[in-house]
Parts: C-alpha cells; structure tokens; sequence
C-alpha cells in the first residue's frame, strides 16, 4: 500500500506526469526516493519508467544533482520518468 501521508503530493506527481506525457516538450522526469542532505559519490542507479535493483529507498541529493546534470549533457531519458537509488 502507498503510505497515506505520500498520497497528495504522489496525486500532484502523478498529474504532472500525465501532463507531459501529452505535451510535446522534451522532458525528463527524475523520481527520487528520500532525498538525504549529504554530499554524492556518484554510486548511484537508475533505470527508466521504473524504479531500479537494488533500491536502498534513499539517494544523496549531490547524486541526484550528479544525476540531473548528466541528464542534460547525455539526454539518457527524454520521454521517461527515471528512478534513482543509491547503491
């Protein structure tokens, strides 16, 4: 079950989500677990439309800007959500 206190902001993620889905935008949307206020070490996975194996639930906000900034250059899930974890 989804926790209860998730749901309205995973309801708005959801929305959001449809709504480029529709839009003729290049987009990337990164779906992060709890982000934690640590720096990145860059021992991270992700995979598209799904969350990866393993998934620790948790990921580093420096490797999620790691993450982010690499999506710019290399462009590695255009039209897709992409789930992170730490490893």
């Amino acid at each position: 079950n989804y926790p209860e206190e998730y749901q309205m902001v995973g309801q708005e993620h959801l929305q959001a989500y449809r709504f480029l889905l529709a839009s003729s935008l290049d987009w990337t949307f990164i779906c992060p677990p709890t982000i934690l206020n640590e720096e990145g070490n860059r021992q991270y996975i992700t995979l598209a439309d799904y969350q990866p194996e393993p998934n620790r639930f948790e990921i580093a906000a420096g490797d999620l800007a790691d993450c982010m900034l690499t999506e710019i250059t290399q462009r590695k899930f255009v039209h897709h959500r992409a789930g992170i974890s730490r490893l």
